[in-house]
């Protein structure tokens, strides 16, 4: 890749991103904005006019809303879709240099969130068209005075939208929208060298892409580094046991099973400490999978599923912070 990236902020490293995990990563950002705004998005008003509501209130007067956010990815994801048509086009072609640092835009007029979120369906399934046709990845360009491909671009792509998902979560806890303050334990802490279920180790080292010594059998619906920690909880497990259900903490693939945390009150971007060191953040809920279905008495495995069941889900979290943890650390929510 003829340029890098790393951001200190949200941890994005491009060098951790195979093809396959921007592909998987630009299907994913929809779902990831829809679950971010759904405890507000019911409530957003029709009416024209600034709105003084969660979704496109401002954290305040130098930062965007979460639905101006939302739109500048979309803007963004179309002005890059439009390079790498560009770049097929042009081997010698010269972007020139990147903009200055954009101005804030106006409140919308009309606000309509959905609207937002169907430009973002399109925006990103015309730039996933791209990464899957493998054709920009055999051409190169200039920007800025520095080489540039079609793989850095893409990388880019998903850069800029993930960081603006770490924004707007951020932004909500900026205006007191945060999930509230909650302590737990970790009840357990499980890794294997594939598939489920995952054995119960006391200790682990928690790093970018998760616990060191722990490994997916397939990356194909995996190991993205906003999927570096399964996590779940031993309450919904043992309500699922209550059931007659044959499932046990690790069982599901989770890599720490947490006590004490309201499970449904979960959604993007909260922030979760672990121990004294570790700082995880959610992002999106685990999907099962028919290796799954072993632990459920009649084989349904989408009882775990976020659109049938979201109380019984699994999610996934990316490391903020790194460090040793124990079975048994404190995992805390913090506003």
């Amino acid at each position: 890749m003829a340029i890098t990236e790393f951001c200190e902020q949200c941890r994005f490293d491009s060098e951790a991103y195979t093809d396959q995990d921007v592909a998987g990563t630009l299907r994913t950002l929809p779902t990831w904005w829809r679950l971010l705004a759904k405890p507000f998005s019911d409530r957003a008003p029709a009416n024209t006019g600034p709105i003084d509501n969660a979704l496109f209130a401002r954290p305040n007067a130098t930062t965007w809303s979460a639905a101006e956010y939302a739109q500048h990815s979309v803007d963004v994801l179309r002005t890059l879709t439009l390079g790498l048509q560009m770049l097929i086009g042009d081997d010698k072609l010269d972007f020139g240099s990147g903009p200055d640092e954009q101005p804030l835009r106006e409140v919308p007029a009309t606000p309509n969130i959905e609207t937002v979120f169907e430009e973002l369906d399109s925006a990103t399934a015309a730039l996933l068209a791209i990464a899957k046709a493998g054709e920009a990845s055999t051409h190169s360009a200039i920007f800025d005075g520095n080489p540039l491909n079609g793989p850095w671009i893409l990388r880019h792509a998903v850069h800029d939208a993930l960081h603006h998902l770490h924004d707007a979560g951020r932004g909500f806890r900026e205006l007191g929208h945060g999930v509230a303050t909650q302590s737990g334990v970790v009840k357990q802490i499980s890794a294997n060298d594939g598939g489920v279920a995952k054995t119960a180790i006391e200790s682990a080292t928690i790093g970018p892409r998760g616990v060191i010594g722990d490994r997916q059998r397939t990356r194909l619906h995996h190991g993205r580094t906003w999927q570096a920690i399964c996590l779940y909880s031993s309450e919904v497990i043992e309500r699922l046991q209550a059931d007659g259900h044959p499932i046990a903490p690790g069982s599901v693939g989770e890599n720490l099973t947490i006590a004490g945390l309201d499970w449904d009150s979960l959604r993007p971007n909260t922030l979760l400490r672990i121990g004294d060191d570790v700082l995880l953040e959610t992002t999106v809920p685990a999907v099962p999978c028919k290796h799954n279905a072993q632990w459920f008495s009649d084989g349904d495995f989408n009882r775990i599923h976020h659109d049938h069941q979201p109380s019984t889900a699994r999610w996934y979290a990316s490391v903020l912070q790194g460090g040793t943890i124990e079975t048994g650390a404190p995992a805390t929510i913090e506003p």
